[in-house]
């Protein structure tokens, strides 16, 4: 995974969805707020985080233990490409 850059509480990432339609893998990205990161990951594995996902219209979910990607995934959560 990505060492650059540190998942913190407060940082805003990119999280990944269920598809809306079966040939659709994934959806989004939507904007979501770091509110807590699991613990250091072993080598190899992805850091996870516990998100607030702001979604259309105004909805707002949490998500526990969501693992990091490098590439948009789904269920997953990933850096917003640099400006």
């Amino acid at each position: 995974m990505n060492n650059d850059m540190k998942a913190t509480v407060g940082r805003s990432v990119h999280y990944y969805g269920e598809g809306n339609a079966p040939d659709e893998p994934f959806s989004g990205p939507y904007a979501a707020t770091v509110v807590a990161v699991g613990p250091e990951p072993k080598e190899d594995e992805a850091q996870t985080v516990d998100l607030a996902v702001f979604f259309s219209g105004r909805q707002t979910h949490e998500k526990t233990a969501v693992p990091q990607s490098e590439e948009p995934t789904k269920h997953h959560w990933c850096w917003p490409p640099r400006a």
